[in-house]
C-alpha cells in the first residue's frame, strides 16, 4: 500500500482482514483460544476500534476471518510491526491451524451507512436506558413507532463519505448510535 503521508493523515479508518482454517472438531476451542490471544491482542493495541471474529463451516474445515478496524496504518503497525501486512501468529496456532494466510489485507474504509435495521437498534437501546418508557400496555407498538421514526431519519440521509458516517479519531464506536459490541 504505497501512499504519501498526507493521504494517510486524511484516512479515518483502516479495515484489516486475516483468514485461517481449523478442523471442525477444533472450532470451539479455537474461538476460546483466539479470545485469549488474538482478540485480546487487538483490543489492547492503541488505535484499535473493534474486532470481529467470523467463522463458517466448509466441507472439511471451519474457516475463520478476523476483521478489525483501526485509526490509521500507524495503529496497524503498532499491532503487526513494521510491515503492516504481516500476519500475527501466537504460540499454539500450529496446534489449531490447518490453513493460514501469511499476509493480512488492509483496506481504507471509504464509506459506511447504517443498515435498515438501525432503527430497531436505536429503539432497543433507548428502551434499555429508560428513555423509551415501554410498559405492559402496547410495548410492541411503542417499540415499532420508535423504529419507524429512526428508519425514516436514516432513509432521508443521502449516502456520504466515510467522514460523515464513521467516528472521528477522538470518538469511540461505543458512542455511535449504530454500534453494538454484541
Amino acid at each position: 500500500m504505497a501512499r504519501d503521508e498526507a493521504d494517510e493523515e486524511e484516512t479515518l479508518v483502516i479495515a484489516r482482514t486475516w483468514r485461517g482454517a481449523v478442523r471442525h472438531d477444533d472450532r470451539d476451542a479455537y474461538v476460546a483460544y483466539m479470545q485469549e490471544t488474538g482478540v485480546a491482542g487487538y483490543v489492547a493495541t492503541r488505535g484499535n476500534r473493534g474486532v470481529w471474529m467470523l467463522r463458517r463451516d466448509l466441507e472439511d474445515v471451519t474457516e475463520f476471518v478476523m476483521f478489525t478496524l483501526w485509526d490509521s496504518m500507524d495503529a496497524v503497525r503498532g499491532f503487526a510491526g513494521d510491515d503492516p501486512e504481516t500476519a500475527v501468529f501466537y504460540p499454539e496456532d500450529d496446534r489449531f491451524l490447518v490453513e493460514r494466510d501469511l499476509r493480512s489485507h488492509n483496506f481504507e474504509v471509504v464509506a459506511h451507512a447504517p443498515g435498515a435495521g438501525a432503527g430497531r437498534l436505536i429503539a432497543i437501546r433507548q428502551a434499555r436506558r429508560g428513555r423509551l418508557p415501554i410498559g405492559p400496555a402496547e410495548p410492541a407498538a411503542r417499540l415499532a413507532a420508535v423504529e419507524r421514526r429512526a428508519d425514516a431519519r436514516a432513509a432521508r440521509r443521502s449516502p456520504r463519505s466515510a467522514a460523515a458516517w464513521l467516528p472521528r479519531r477522538t470518538t469511540r464506536l461505543s458512542r455511535m448510535p449504530w454500534w453494538s459490541p454484541g
